[in-house]
């Protein structure tokens, strides 16, 4: 029996909803064109997901946590510490805040998996920013302890 030489990487991608917009479109081409990587696509908010056939189109497998609001941040991380530990992901990709959150979290519990995460919106300093608020910036401080990401900005 041969051993395939080279075997893809796989990547879970942690994003907050498959809704049409930029960081979803991002993603959507992102998992499009990165044909040497195996996608597996986790969105955490239920009863948003207009893009999830078009994820399922191109090879992707797609998981919804379920999460009915931020406050369900809890039973969503159980979901996903046990999505991790299904998928066996080499790679963690995250974009936008709670999906930034909960990665670091479960990364936690899996050092060895490699984290990446995107940064689409300005929403971690202090600017005027309608996303930035201070509780925010304590949470990604104190998460950021946990496992620090490499970053991919998509602009300046």
């Amino acid at each position: 029996m041969n051993k395939p030489i080279y075997s893809k990487h796989s990547i879970l991608h942690v994003i907050e909803t498959l809704e049409r917009g930029g960081a979803e479109s991002r993603l959507l081409e992102d998992v499009r064109n990165l044909v040497e990587f195996s996608h597996e696509v986790c969105y955490l908010f239920k009863d948003k997901n207009s893009l999830e056939d078009e994820f399922r189109k191109v090879g992707a497998k797609v998981y919804c946590l379920a999460m009915r609001n931020n406050i369900d941040f809890f039973n969503g991380f159980i979901r996903f510490f046990l999505l991790i530990k299904k998928c066996k992901p080499d790679i963690i990709h995250t974009h936008l805040f709670f999906s930034n959150i909960i990665s670091r979290l479960a990364c936690i519990f899996y050092p060895k998996i490699a984290y990446v995460q995107t940064i689409h919106a300005p929403d971690y300093k202090k600017n005027g920013s309608y996303i930035y608020s201070h509780y925010r910036h304590i949470l990604e401080l104190v998460t950021l302890m946990f496992k620090t990401p490499r970053f991919i900005a998509v602009s300046e």
